[in-house]
């Protein structure tokens, strides 16, 4: 668990899928998410420790299902030992021996999910069409000019352009652009727009 916190606490923005052997497991809010999707409790639900989980081979179906409800995900794997156990942890049921590494290791977001996978399980899910919707990439330049990006990531195109902000019009063609490009996901700097 304290692996798990040590990334949540970088990572709040993510529901992490942390690997346990040949498991997925989500813990606290993340399994939360997990449970909206289908994933079934397991366990008992105790103070910050409640999980929900699927097996490896499952991930690319329940993480599509998450980052279909607009989520992005984490993937935390298991890497390389740090060295042996220390006698406390070994006296608390663990056995004696390697301490395996946990470390996020890829973030998938709507905008930017590729594998085919997931467009399969997509159009399973509630509301999904199974296509792909671009991600946005706004800036805002000199006197007002927007800078736009448009990237389809499954098609591997970009589209770059610019809006003018004259006579009050930008915010109509910025609305006009993404009620148009129904994005998966929009970014821009936090000290822009």
């Amino acid at each position: 668990m304290p692996q798990f916190w040590a990334i949540k606490a970088r990572a709040m923005d993510l529901v992490l899928f942390c690997r346990h052997g040949s498991f997925y497991n989500l813990f606290d809010v993340d399994a939360d998410v997990g449970m909206r999707v289908g994933l079934a409790l397991s366990g008992e639900r105790k103070a910050n420790m409640w999980k929900c989980g699927c097996t490896k081979d499952a991930f690319p179906a329940w993480a599509a299902k998450v980052l279909a409800l607009g989520y992005s995900v984490g993937r935390v794997e298991e890497v390389h030992s740090r060295g042996p156990r220390s006698a406390q942890a070994a006296g608390k049921g663990g056995a004696a021996g390697n301490v395996l590494e946990r470390r996020l290791v890829r973030v998938y977001t709507p905008g930017t999910m590729t594998h085919a996978h997931y467009f399969d399980d997509v159009s399973q899910v509630p509301g999904g069409s199974g296509l792909t919707r671009p991600l946005v990439a706004l800036v805002e330049g000199p006197a007002g000019a927007l800078g736009v990006a448009v990237l389809d990531a499954a098609l591997g195109q970009v589209q770059v352009g610019q809006l003018e902000a004259g006579s009050g019009t930008g915010g109509h063609l910025l609305s006009n652009l993404l009620l148009r490009l129904d994005p998966a996901e929009v970014v821009a700097p936090q000290t822009s727009l």
